[in-house]
Protein backbone atom coordinates (compact mmCIF):
# COMPACT_ATOMS: atom_id res chain seq x y z
CA UNK A 1 0.00 0.00 0.00
CA UNK A 2 1.30 3.32 -0.87
CA UNK A 3 2.01 6.17 1.54
CA UNK A 4 -0.97 8.37 1.98
CA UNK A 5 -1.11 12.12 0.74
CA UNK A 6 -1.53 14.68 2.98
CA UNK A 7 -2.98 18.23 1.59
CA UNK A 8 -0.46 20.03 3.25
CA UNK A 9 2.13 17.89 0.90
CA UNK A 10 0.80 18.55 -2.51
CA UNK A 11 2.41 21.77 -4.41
CA UNK A 12 -0.91 23.48 -3.64
CA UNK A 13 -1.02 22.85 -0.06
CA UNK A 14 2.37 24.57 0.20
CA UNK A 15 1.08 27.57 -1.72
CA UNK A 16 -1.58 27.63 0.76
CA UNK A 17 0.77 27.92 3.48
CA UNK A 18 2.55 30.51 2.10
CA UNK A 19 -0.39 32.25 1.46
CA UNK A 20 -1.29 32.41 5.09
CA UNK A 21 2.27 33.09 6.41
CA UNK A 22 2.14 36.13 4.03
CA UNK A 23 -1.40 37.11 4.99
CA UNK A 24 -0.54 36.53 8.50
CA UNK A 25 1.88 39.44 8.53
CA UNK A 26 0.15 41.92 6.71
CA UNK A 27 -2.34 41.56 8.91
CA UNK A 28 -0.16 42.02 11.64
CA UNK A 29 1.55 44.97 9.63
CA UNK A 30 -1.79 46.14 9.18
CA UNK A 31 -2.48 46.26 13.17
CA UNK A 32 0.54 47.77 13.77
CA UNK A 33 -0.43 50.80 11.38
CA UNK A 34 -3.67 51.30 12.91
CA UNK A 35 -2.58 53.13 15.81
CA UNK A 36 -0.40 55.41 13.57
CA UNK A 37 -1.77 59.03 12.79
CA UNK A 38 -1.22 59.64 8.84
CA UNK A 39 -1.14 56.20 7.74
CA UNK A 40 -4.66 55.11 6.76
CA UNK A 41 -4.11 54.51 3.10
CA UNK A 42 -0.87 52.44 3.73
CA UNK A 43 -3.20 50.86 6.56
CA UNK A 44 -5.71 49.95 3.85
CA UNK A 45 -3.57 48.87 1.61
CA UNK A 46 -2.49 45.93 3.59
CA UNK A 47 -5.99 44.88 4.18
CA UNK A 48 -6.32 44.47 0.35
CA UNK A 49 -3.78 42.46 0.51
CA UNK A 50 -4.95 40.81 2.95
CA UNK A 51 -8.07 39.92 1.69
CA UNK A 52 -6.02 38.87 -1.44
CA UNK A 53 -4.07 36.59 0.10
CA UNK A 54 -6.79 34.93 1.87
CA UNK A 55 -8.87 34.89 -1.48
CA UNK A 56 -6.03 33.08 -3.03
CA UNK A 57 -5.62 30.68 -0.31
CA UNK A 58 -8.90 29.35 -0.50
CA UNK A 59 -9.18 28.94 -4.23
CA UNK A 60 -5.90 26.82 -3.78
CA UNK A 61 -7.03 25.00 -1.03
CA UNK A 62 -9.58 23.13 -3.47
CA UNK A 63 -6.83 22.37 -5.69
CA UNK A 64 -5.05 21.12 -2.82
CA UNK A 65 -7.87 18.95 -1.49
CA UNK A 66 -7.98 17.38 -4.99
CA UNK A 67 -3.87 16.97 -4.94
CA UNK A 68 -4.03 14.60 -2.15
CA UNK A 69 -5.07 10.82 -3.40
CA UNK A 70 -2.81 8.34 -3.53
CA UNK A 71 -3.11 6.01 -7.03
CA UNK A 72 -1.61 2.60 -6.78
CA UNK A 73 -1.09 -0.41 -8.16
CA UNK A 74 -2.98 -3.58 -6.46
CA UNK A 75 -3.39 -7.42 -7.31
CA UNK A 76 -5.75 -10.00 -6.67
CA UNK A 77 -5.31 -13.59 -7.22
CA UNK A 78 -8.04 -15.59 -9.18
CA UNK A 79 -6.81 -19.39 -9.33
CA UNK A 80 -3.72 -19.49 -11.49
CA UNK A 81 -3.99 -16.01 -12.36
CA UNK A 82 -2.91 -12.88 -11.39
CA UNK A 83 -4.83 -9.36 -11.98
CA UNK A 84 -3.32 -5.63 -11.56
CA UNK A 85 -5.27 -2.95 -11.28
CA UNK A 86 -5.25 0.95 -10.37
CA UNK A 87 -6.47 1.68 -6.92
CA UNK A 88 -7.11 5.05 -5.48
CA UNK A 89 -7.48 6.28 -1.94
CA UNK A 90 -7.94 9.73 0.00
CA UNK A 91 -8.67 10.81 3.40
CA UNK A 92 -12.83 12.77 3.79
CA UNK A 93 -14.15 12.76 7.18
CA UNK A 94 -11.74 10.90 8.98
CA UNK A 95 -12.46 8.23 6.51
CA UNK A 96 -10.63 6.50 3.61
CA UNK A 97 -12.13 6.36 1.08
CA UNK A 98 -10.73 3.32 -1.84
CA UNK A 99 -11.71 3.61 -5.13
CA UNK A 100 -11.25 1.07 -7.89
CA UNK A 101 -9.94 2.47 -11.42
CA UNK A 102 -9.69 -0.12 -13.89
CA UNK A 103 -6.71 -2.83 -14.92
CA UNK A 104 -3.43 -1.64 -15.63
CA UNK A 105 -3.19 -3.39 -19.10
CA UNK A 106 -6.38 -0.62 -19.93
CA UNK A 107 -5.04 2.71 -18.39
CA UNK A 108 -1.11 3.53 -17.82
CA UNK A 109 -0.76 5.55 -14.04
CA UNK A 110 -1.27 9.38 -15.79
CA UNK A 111 -4.34 7.89 -16.90
CA UNK A 112 -5.42 6.79 -13.30
CA UNK A 113 -4.58 9.51 -11.83
CA UNK A 114 -6.66 11.65 -13.76
CA UNK A 115 -9.88 9.23 -13.45
CA UNK A 116 -8.90 9.00 -9.86
CA UNK A 117 -9.08 13.33 -9.86
CA UNK A 118 -12.40 13.43 -12.12
CA UNK A 119 -13.76 10.98 -9.31
CA UNK A 120 -12.72 12.66 -6.26
CA UNK A 121 -13.56 16.01 -7.70
CA UNK A 122 -17.37 14.52 -8.29
CA UNK A 123 -17.44 13.37 -4.46
CA UNK A 124 -16.03 16.70 -3.11
CA UNK A 125 -18.83 18.65 -5.07
CA UNK A 126 -16.26 20.49 -6.96
CA UNK A 127 -15.51 21.67 -10.45
CA UNK A 128 -12.29 20.20 -11.65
Amino acid sequence: MAIQKIVYDTPSGQRVCEARQESKLARKQAKVLADIPGAEEIHDGLLAVVREKESESWDMWTRARLEALTVYKDQVRRGRRTYSYWKASWRQGGKVHNVHLGSTENLDFVAATDKARKIKARFLGVDE
